[in-house]
């Protein structure tokens, strides 16, 4: 006994002893079968329509078919159903040629037992079972290789020539299937590039063996516009031959937004570089200005008093007294001058210290209000490069708002937080137009210095509503 369970089994068969013959042994082996019979394709038709068979009986010559076309017919109308192929002494090639076109196995009929039966039917029912699933398996890769987002190649390992593409790869070139099947790898590759670079690489990936290799290659679209490509390659064997499987990603807005960005930090660094030769031609323009129309002027003075007491022997003590005078004040400028020149020892005075002790330097030469907070500061929390970053910002504002602005009030605040210090300045001046002027030399010098420590600066200023400039630095 085959199963506990009962069968369906549909016979196409016009011969009546035929048909017994068969049914015999079915039920012997499985009491329980349905068994049905046809004796016209026709009739077949109109039965698998409305019953699920789990198994066909075919007889090759019927009234209305006969031969291969007998099996065609019934293997088109059975679809997952096995179909096992009876046929006479005389048809037992038809019987082999059968399997050809889809039937799990035939039978002669003069030679049919119910051993004979019953192996068939247990392998057609089982060969039946595993041609469905590899046939679902290869229908869910075929999904899943023409529905990945990445397009996909096949390549022959030795000619380069495409075996197979998948749909993503059909949309993005450009090509059809058919086109691409006609096509080597080569092709793909703008006459621009070097093809001997990418098949360099694909041996190399070849004779490292079942290896994997990542490149980006340019790429020709059909309608000639070029793309970039990350591939992923892999080495497979693909029907008995050495391929190669490439797995690519259109990475051309990337790849054009990294070099555009590149492009953009090298024309900003320029800009920096500029800013700071300017800043440094600036500050030695204003040094030799210094010492030419005020130190030089008070050292000359000077020379001219000692010159007139060694020659006027009455005079010799008020000019020498009047020359010390302008020695004293040309040693008080230098040392001012140096002061404005070199940084502040911050390790030891602190950042605090010396923002004030500027602030009060500046409020002594020139008619401005200088407001100066401090909010949560301490002093051991940012570097000493920081501080002197900070520092050197004030004073570039400052030196900026006093050239520029025509304020009457500044206000400094110094802020800190768990993780930033916060740069406030504001002035009351006259304000200017962002867009007019945001790549003066001194903006430029602020901005470096708080790049330098991934600052983030926000300036708001407009014509006349004076200048506000806010630095966050992390900490």
């Amino acid at each position: 006994m085959l199963l506990k369970s009962a069968l369906k089994f549909l016979v196409i068969e016009d011969n009546t002893g035929d048909f017994i013959l068969v049914k015999t042994y079915l039920i012997e082996l499985i009491p329980a079968a349905i068994i049905t019979q046809n004796k016209y394709i026709a009739e077949a038709e109109a039965s698998l329509k409305t019953i699920q068979f789990d198994l066909i009986f075919l007889d090759l010559t019927l009234p209305d078919s006969e031969g291969s076309n007998n099996v065609e017919n019934v293997i088109k109308l059975a679809a997952d159903i096995p179909v096992i192929v009876l046929t006479g002494l005389n048809d037992k090639q038809v019987g082999i040629e059968s399997l050809k076109l889809g039937a799990m196995d035939y039978l002669v009929k003069y030679e049919v037992n119910q051993a004979t039966l019953l192996k068939s039917i247990i392998y057609s029912i089982e060969r039946k079972k595993s041609s469905k699933n590899l046939r679902l398996s290869e229908e869910k890769y075929r999904y899943l290789f023409n529905k990945n987002p990445e397009s996909i190649f096949i390549w022959d390992a030795a000619s380069f020539k495409i075996l197979d593409v998948n749909e993503t790869a059909i949309n993005t070139y450009g090509y059809s299937r058919d086109e691409f099947l006609k096509m080597k790898l080569q092709y793909l590759i703008p006459e621009s590039e070097n093809v001997l670079i990418q098949q360099a690489q694909l041996k190399e990936l070849l004779e490292a063996g079942n290896n994997t290799k990542d490149s980006t290659w340019l790429q020709r679209k059909k309608n000639g516009d070029i793309m970039y490509i990350r591939f992923s390659l892999h080495t497979i064997d693909y029907d008995n031959q050495q391929a190669i499987l490439a797995m690519g990603s259109d990475v051309t807005e990337k790849f054009m937004l990294e070099k555009q960005l590149a492009a953009e930090q090298k024309v900003k660094q320029q800009e920096i570089t500029a800013a700071v030769i300017t800043a440094q031609e600036n500050e030695r323009t204003e040094l030799a200005n210094e010492l030419h129309d005020n130190i030089n002027q008070l050292l000359t003075t000077s020379r001219l008093f000692i010159e007139g007491a060694i020659a006027e022997e009455a005079l010799r003590d008020k000019l020498l007294a009047d020359s010390k005078s302008y020695l004293v004040t040309a040693i008080a400028e230098i040392r001012k001058l140096s002061k404005t020149l070199l940084p502040p020892s911050l390790g030891e005075i602190g950042l605090q210290d010396a923002l004030n002790d500027l602030v009060e330097s500046v409020r002594k030469t020139n008619k401005i209000n200088i407001v100066m907070e401090w909010n949560n500061y301490t002093e051991n929390i940012p570097s000493d490069i920081l501080k002197l970053s900070i520092y050197r910002i004030v004073q570039e504002n400052l030196n900026n708002t006093i050239k520029h602005a025509a304020a009457a009030n500044v206000y400094i605040t110094v802020s800190q937080t768990n993780d930033s210090i916060v740069l406030t300045f504001k002035d009351d001046g006259i304000g200017f137009n962002i867009n007019q002027k945001k790549d003066g030399v001194g903006l430029q010098n602020i901005a470096a210095r708080a790049r330098l420590h991934n600052g983030k600066m926000e300036l708001i200023t407009s014509p006349g509503e004076g200048c506000k400039l806010v630095i966050t630095f992390p900490i």
